[in-house]
């Protein structure tokens, strides 16, 4: 009976609880042109570790948060999680020229790599919030590898932030081993990525290892490979690509999987 009693007390507040937890971004998304402060409020409820943020218990996106919290500090601040949530009139709000220096803020709202490297990683916003850290922030946002492979892994806007990089920081992109592996990874966009960073010009190493790769690439294999072959056509026979299978093969083999943590934190 107690239980009972328990369960019809509890059981409505602990709904609405969830319902608020899971949705409240999407109607402050839908709710166009928020007032200053009801902007601060919202970056108060991203505030990692603060009472006002005890709705993310209540989220899918809760364990995720916690990893995040305890493995890496950099991923408390507020910016980092208004921008990974794609909570794009925070954002601007908190990247806005009119505001406070870099130096002078406070850490929780200072543009650090982590934030820079989460945005390109948002499927639905991806590109939004990418150009408003390059229109409001450009000069101190850096383009390093993970910012482009995070891209590439982007199966619902990856084309579209990659252009966008190229467009406005193409010279700084470097092209390295792992951000073609991320292109391989990309089941969705993979061999349009890769025909798209080879037609940019971007200058690229075709090697061994990522013809290996290539070869590994099941949903659009033969085109990825064609790709590759017009970059470097007079390197690569039918008999290299069967090596490379059997290589590929050996390799996955012989290497214990990683887990998905490893995309987050390192190997």
């Amino acid at each position: 009976m107690k239980g009972q009693q328990y369960r019809l007390q509890y059981i409505p507040q602990e709904g609405f609880l969830r319902y608020s937890g899971a949705y409240w971004m999407s109607h402050v998304k839908r709710s166009h042109n928020l007032g200053g402060e009801w902007i601060r409020k919202v970056v108060t409820l991203c505030e990692a570790g603060s009472e006002s943020a005890y709705w993310i218990s209540y989220h899918e996106g809760y364990s995720f948060w916690e990893l995040c919290r305890n493995h890496n500090t950099a991923r408390q601040q507020s910016l980092f999680w208004v921008a990974h949530w794609a909570l794009t009139e925070a954002v601007i709000f908190l990247v806005d020229d009119a505001g406070a220096e870099v130096s002078a803020r406070p850490y929780q709202y200072q543009i650090t790599q982590p934030i820079v490297e989460t945005v390109p990683w948002n499927e639905k916003n991806g590109k939004a919030l990418t150009r408003v850290l390059l229109d409001q922030r450009g000069v101190e946002i850096e383009i390093t590898e993970e910012v482009v492979w995070n891209a590439t892994l982007n199966e619902e806007s990856g084309e579209e932030i990659l252009n966008l990089l190229l467009d406005r920081r193409g010279a700084e992109l470097k092209i390295t081993q792992k951000v073609l592996r991320g292109t391989m990874t990309n089941l969705r966009d993979g061999s349009r990525l890769m025909r798209l960073l080879l037609n940019r010009g971007v200058e690229i190493k075709i090697t061994d290892k990522v013809y290996e790769h290539a070869a590994s690439y099941w949903h659009d294999k033969d085109e990825m490979m064609q790709l590759l072959r017009n970059r470097r056509a007079a390197d690569l026979n039918e008999a290299d690509v069967k090596e490379a299978d059997v290589k590929q093969a050996d390799l996955r083999a012989a290497e214990p999987r990683k887990g998905w943590l490893s995309y987050f934190f390192g190997s």
